[in-house]
């Protein structure tokens, strides 16, 4: 056994502490958003005290080692959240194949900013929770949604409202154009939502999340479509299935994530990243409702997600060490 080096991500939301102290390293201020472990060809893992990645050590015999995918399926990571990810989805595997085509006629290289599609494949991935681990997934029952609006003092959530309010259309359809109304929202009408939403938090707690995410992303249509979707609490050892076309945001916390080993995400808010409202909007499933995955009962825990590509199993490891210079993650964090 081969064993790997992960790769960090320094993004700005990721906490300056959390996966240091988890495996080990110096904290010295600067945020670790994510430790990748695979062979995604953006950031490969290196092979332990050699200068080969995981990408090299399989492309030097991937058909023995991988059989019938050809290339390694999966990319797992460790995902340390101090404040919102950015509100996105994951294609389905069809529209991925097409917006990569898309992309690669255009010339558009993989590092350039303005790439939609970095992979023509899917993107299903399941978090589970190493510390309490929070987050928005799916979309909530919309009269939850219709109760928390009518806290609010806005033009934008008004609108929101009487969209919602519509008896004669579905509730999928409901979604989609009360989420248009606020992706679109014109500034004016974002900083007045969030006014509202300031407000209203000194009265109702029930809204105070909304307030912070407000704070955190000022001027941001993504805090008024972040009130359409279902706020998530995973317990340690909990975990959650995120299949294409399922919007979410992660918010806080500790997690390991595995997924298929594509780096492809649709943004719309929340970020400072590129929004593309329009390629969101035609990928998003309107009656996606997250629920929490069970684990199969084995030897530890195994969970078996709706995706071909991997499976989780939670095992504790007694009396087992490998030699692993975990300090070696920090040298990878400027890589991307």
């Amino acid at each position: 056994m081969k064993p790997i080096v992960g790769a960090a991500r320094g993004y700005d939301w990721g906490s300056t502490e959390r996966i240091q102290r988890f495996m080990g390293v110096a904290v010295d201020g600067e945020p670790i958003a994510e430790v990748w472990y695979g062979a995604h060809p953006d950031l490969p893992s290196r092979v332990a005290n050699e200068t080969r990645t995981l990408l090299d050590l399989l492309e030097e015999d991937s058909q023995d080692a991988l059989g019938q995918f050809g290339s390694l399926p999966f990319l797992l990571k460790v995902l340390a959240p101090s404040r919102s990810v950015s509100l996105q989805v994951h294609p389905a595997p069809e529209v991925a194949q097409a917006g990569y085509a898309e992309d690669e006629s255009a010339g558009i290289a993989r590092t350039d900013p303005s790439r939609r599609f970095k992979d023509p494949f899917h993107k299903p991935e399941m978090v589970f929770a190493l510390t309490r681990f929070t987050g928005l997934v799916g979309f909530r029952n919309v009269e939850d949604v219709l109760d928390d609006l009518s806290s609010l003092r806005s033009t934008l959530a008004s609108n929101m409202s009487e969209t919602l309010k519509q008896s004669n259309v579905t509730a999928p359809d409901r979604r989609r154009h009360a989420l248009a109304a606020a992706l679109y929202a014109s500034p004016a009408e974002v900083d007045e939502f969030a006014a509202s939403v300031r407000s209203a938090a000194l009265k109702d707690a029930g809204v105070t999340w909304l307030a912070e995410l407000a704070a955190q992303y000022p001027g941001d249509p993504g805090v008024a479509a972040a009130i359409l979707l279902k706020r998530v609490v995973l317990a340690p050892g909990e975990a959650i299935f995120v299949p294409a076309g399922m919007i979410h945001a992660y918010s806080d916390g500790l997690a390991v994530e595995v997924m298929a080993n594509s780096d492809t995400v649709l943004r719309a808010g929340l970020t400072r990243k590129l929004v593309d409202i329009d390629a969101l909007l035609r990928s998003v499933d309107f009656d996606a409702e997250a629920t929490l995955e069970v684990p199969i009962e084995s030897e530890g825990r195994l969970f078996v997600p709706e995706a071909e590509e991997f499976v989780l199993w939670n095992a504790e490891a007694t009396n087992t060490h490998v030699d692993c210079p975990l300090s070696e993650v920090i040298s990878a964090r400027n890589a991307g």
